[in-house]
């Protein structure tokens, strides 16, 4: 028997310039964005519940994992692989919504019954309100439905993508620079815009802004400064302190709306050290480079897979520095946190450990060389 699924976090809209000059940017602006935003929400239909885990009902007898709020059984929600992790961290011990699962997928006739009561136990113990997001979209079958994509605390402040957005067009000048790419996932949105026309040159990098936003409690609202290279397509961040600013989603959203436009003067002021940091490590060269990779990213976050992908791929892709740089450790880095299989928490991570790598190997730089201790 195959257990109930959840949904996973699926890639809504991605869209990303090509390598080189003549391609380098999207053709959308950030009203475009704002504008497809807007046609997203009148199609979501978005709709929060409060309700204490006693009033809504989860069950695991059907293809997928459905939750149901009591007081109106005739309307159901499948359950994204995002809320269910964010429930079962709220109501079950330890692992419970890994047994739950795997009770699901037993052969015996009353396992998904006997799923369904376990969770029921648990929930009828546990009266504390929480909100539970709910939007319309398209279900794996091809069919449109309702979905639980997250469940927050009552404390939780929604602020929307488009929110956002909107919030940026009212109160910094950014429409002035071009759109690098956007992406759009169940989870999270995440657009970087960089220089206008005439002021790139390939393989120069040159100053980037990254944007970010959540409306399932899975990250904050945030910008970071950094820099971004034509021939690779590659971003990375930035360290300085001034760079990054992120909002928690709670109280007065419109604390958000009012630091926008001083975070974006900040983190203007910071990006020049980021680019001169870049461009000495070009010339700081690592008697081993591979070794030294290893060293920079375990514990890190990185998962074995990208780690590898980094000294298989990413060093030795044309558009990447000399292998044996720092540059093109940095360059290798960058390069496989844009794979596509990788979503838009992957994706941030491995742009901090690239700046992380490159501040980290400069202080251990002596005379232009690092050597690597065994």
């Amino acid at each position: 028997m195959v257990a109930p699924a959840l949904i996973p976090n699926r890639t809504i809209f991605n869209k990303r310039g090509q390598r080189g000059l003549a391609n380098l940017h999207v053709s959308e602006t950030l009203e475009d964005v704002r504008d497809h935003l807007r046609k997203m929400a009148r199609a979501q239909q978005a709709e929060d519940h409060t309700r204490s885990f006693q009033q809504m009902l989860v069950t695991f007898e059907g293809d997928y994992v459905r939750a149901r709020v009591i007081d109106n059984p005739d309307e159901s929600f499948v359950v994204t692989k995002t809320a269910f992790g964010q429930m079962d961290a709220s109501l079950l011990p330890r692992s419970g919504g890994n047994f739950l699962m795997s009770l699901s997928n037993l052969e015996h006739p009353s396992a998904r019954k006997a799923a369904t009561a376990t969770w029921a136990m648990f929930a009828a113990e546990n009266d504390k309100p929480r909100t539970f997001r709910t939007v319309r979209t398209r279900l794996p079958d091809g069919s449109v439905g309702r979905i639980l994509r997250s469940q927050v605390s009552t404390s939780y402040a929604a602020y929307s993508n488009l929110e956002f957005v909107q919030d940026l067009l009212d109160n910094t000048d950014i429409g002035n620079l071009r759109m690098l790419d956007w992406r759009i996932d169940d989870d999270a949105m995440r657009f970087r815009v960089g220089a206008p026309d005439g002021q790139v040159e390939v393989g120069t990098p040159f100053p980037m802004f990254s944007f970010w936003n959540s409306e399932t409690g899975k990250r904050t609202t945030g910008i970071q400064g950094g820099s971004f290279r034509a021939s690779c397509l590659n971003g990375m961040g930035s360290w300085e302190k001034n760079s990054r600013f992120t909002w928690r989603h709670f109280g007065n959203t419109e604390r958000i709306s009012q630091g926008v436009s001083s975070a974006m003067t900040e983190i203007s002021t910071s990006l020049n050290g980021t680019l001169e940091a870049y461009q000495r490590a070009c010339d700081v060269f690592i008697d081993d480079a591979f070794a030294f990779v290893d060293q920079m990213l375990d514990k890190s976050g990185a998962s074995k897979e990208a780690i590898e992908a980094v000294k298989t791929r990413g060093m030795i892709d044309p558009t990447s520095h000399d292998a044996d740089s720092l540059a093109g450790v940095v360059d290798g880095i960058t390069l496989i946190a844009q794979d596509d299989h990788r979503d838009l928490f992957e994706m941030d991570l491995m742009e901090q450990i690239a700046a992380d790598c490159l501040r980290r190997g400069l202080a251990q730089a002596k005379r232009d060389r690092i050597l690597v201790r065994a």
